[in-house]
């Protein structure tokens, strides 16, 4: 479900709590949380993102947004602040803002160890040039250990403009930064761990640079081969290409026998290739490794898929984009 509110114009946006029906009484003021990134280049391109205040003076961005500029802003309401330096992880794509004298709520944060596969989520940031500040709510799909950390695959989506905006557990605390999806489109959503986050914010008084531009690239925007497993697995995973999936869930298993996300991987090859007792064996072993796995069989619904034995790993094809 996704719900928008219109940009107001005649000044900052309010706090307001924006959970369900069956949201917890821990509400967050999410509206002073969020807030618009424009980002202009030597060029004089505007890349459009979203920030979370995570200190005072202090925002978290997507570098994927901010990298190139010359120029930022964060924009909420009718309030323009400059951005008067950044600290970078490109690799991890998180950039640290410093804004003097901003205004607004700073979240909980809440670790990735603290959440389970189909824990309901939500996704906030501002989409599009126009600057909506849209809420999905949705479920965590898989938790993808990578680089000391879990990567939050979910099904709440996100689009245009929403780059580096937040992504809150059910008790509105900050669990990571919603950054990329799969073009195929579906419950291939992917926020930043939140402990990636503290990382980068623990680093920011010996790191802060000029906003100058700056080259490099994200993990997930590595060529197909360098992509972290789970997202080669995700791209089988989004074609319905169970057969490759199972092809290159054996291999991951090779590289790696104790790697849960390998074995959740052959488990939904082997389950969609009508493979049950293969993969009801897989699952549990997943489960072993990683007991945030044990709610995992909701998402295997019946269906009937061809074994492509023509598929190789090298045919992975590096389909991922950012949402800014």
């Amino acid at each position: 479900m996704r719900i928008t509110a219109a940009l107001l114009m005649l000044g900052l946006l309010p706090s307001f709590a924006v959970w369900g029906e069956d949201a917890p009484a821990k509400s967050l003021a999410f509206g002073s949380t969020i807030f618009m990134v424009r980002a202009q280049d030597p060029n004089g391109r505007v890349n459009y993102g979203s920030a979370v205040l995570v200190q005072p003076g202090k925002l978290v961005a997507n570098c994927h947004v901010t990298r190139e500029a010359r120029h930022i802003v964060v924009i909420r309401g009718s309030a323009v602040w400059s951005v008067e330096s950044q600290s970078r992880d490109i690799e991890h794509d998180l950039c640290i803002l410093a804004v003097r004298d901003v205004v607004g709520d700073i979240p909980e944060f809440a670790n990735t160890s603290e959440l389970k596969v189909g824990d309901t989520v939500y996704a906030l940031g501002y989409s599009g040039v126009a600057g909506s500040l849209t809420l999905s709510d949705g479920e965590v799909v898989a938790l993808h250990a990578y680089d000391g950390a879990r990567v939050i695959q979910t099904s709440a989506s996100f689009t245009f403009g929403e780059s580096g905006g937040g992504l809150f557990d059910g008790q509105g605390r900050l669990v990571g930064i919603i950054t990329f999806k799969k073009l195929a489109g579906g419950a291939f959503h992917f926020a930043l761990p939140i402990e990636w986050v503290r990382a980068v914010l623990a680093g920011t008084d010996n790191k802060t640079a000029k906003i100058t531009p700056e080259v490099g690239k994200a993990f997930w925007e590595h060529p197909s081969e360098g992509l972290p497993h789970f997202m080669q697995a995700a791209t089988f995973e989004a074609e319905k290409n169970w057969g490759g999936l199972l092809m290159f869930a054996q291999g991951w298993i090779e590289a790696d026998t104790t790697n849960a996300g390998a074995w959740i991987a052959k488990s939904k090859a082997l389950h969609y290739l009508n493979h049950e007792f293969e993969a009801a064996s897989a699952f549990h072993e997943a489960v072993r490794l990683d007991s945030s796995y044990a709610q995992n069989e909701y998402q295997l619904e019946p269906t009937h898929h061809d074994l492509n034995e023509s598929v190789t790993v090298q045919n992975v094809r590096a389909s991922f984009t950012q949402s800014r």
